[in-house]
């Protein structure tokens, strides 16, 4: 192999490489999640009046490859929701909100383009004093545990 021909294939590497990067999906396991909201009329929104409203978010995990996925759990801590501020503080994670952990490992399998959804209805409050959130900007944050990438979007909170 010359130089030429060696410096053409190093470079088509390279920018494969770098176009697999800007993907929404984890190459190595072929699953895509997504995250939306919707408000107490079940409308879109992203968007939001403090205490006015319950927030219904919704994780969707797809599995976007041709072969059959099995997503395993040590417990039934399948998932989690997370609120985020503009310095990168957690704000409330809905893990913490009471969750029973079952240490009962648990599995669910998603063939070629199926999707799983899970569906949460938060009540905007951040604690157990029913602290509601502040008017501000946040991330939304919601993964699967142990699978990647996690879906972000972003919530306003409105006074």
């Amino acid at each position: 192999m010359n130089d030429k021909t060696f410096f053409k294939t190093a470079c088509s590497t390279i920018i494969v490489l770098l176009l697999l990067s800007g993907c929404n999906k984890d190459v190595d396991n072929g699953l895509i999640t997504s995250i939306h909201m919707r408000d107490k009329f079940n409308q879109t929104a992203d968007t939001f009046v403090s205490g006015d409203n319950e927030i219904n978010m919704t994780l969707s995990i797809k599995n976007d490859s041709t072969s059959t996925k099995t997503l395993s759990f040590s417990d039934n801590y399948q998932y989690d929701f997370l609120i985020i501020d503009g310095a990168g503080t957690e704000i409330w994670k809905w893990s913490t909100t009471g969750l029973a952990l079952v240490n009962i490992a648990t599995s669910f399998d998603l063939g070629p383009t199926d999707i799983q959804t899970i569906t949460y209805t938060w009540n905007q409050q951040i604690d157990t004093n029913a602290t509601l959130i502040p008017a501000g900007s946040y991330t939304l944050e919601a993964r699967f545990i142990g699978y990647d990438p996690a879906a972000q979007t972003t919530l306003t909170i409105l006074p």
